[in-house]
């Protein structure tokens, strides 16, 4: 993800600091765009089990701390790795991936919600 792409939903400024928004609804619509993007990759598909979600999520969390670490290292193994930017990239990700994690536990809910009704 490059920043400078990205643009706000809310108010169709950048997200790298144009936006007019505060910056939660900067960080909303970063993990918005990236759940949008996830579903241009992999389709509207949920996870298969509670344990995949979580290990899709917990995969996520360990790029977030390697960016992190890689940035607060002073000699870095993977530089590449490393900036703030790339810290952004991947707590997007995290963000993301719980939203999904959500939306399909919002989705279970009512299903069971709608199959007790009958």
């Amino acid at each position: 993800m490059n920043s400078i792409t990205q643009i706000c939903l809310t108010c169709g400024g950048g997200v790298n600091g144009n936006c007019v928004c505060d910056k939660r609804r900067m960080a909303i619509c970063l993990v918005d765009n990236e759940r949008n993007r996830q579903t241009e990759l992999w389709g509207d598909v949920y996870y298969d089990s509670y344990s995949q979600a979580i290990c899709t999520l917990g995969e996520e969390f360990g790029e977030l701390c390697e960016a992190i670490n890689e940035t607060l290292s002073s000699k870095p193994k993977r530089p590449e790795l490393a900036g703030i930017d790339n810290i952004i990239k991947e707590a997007t990700q995290v963000a993301a991936v719980a939203v999904k994690f959500i939306e399909q536990l919002i989705m279970e809910q009512s299903n069971k919600e709608d199959s007790e009704d009958v």
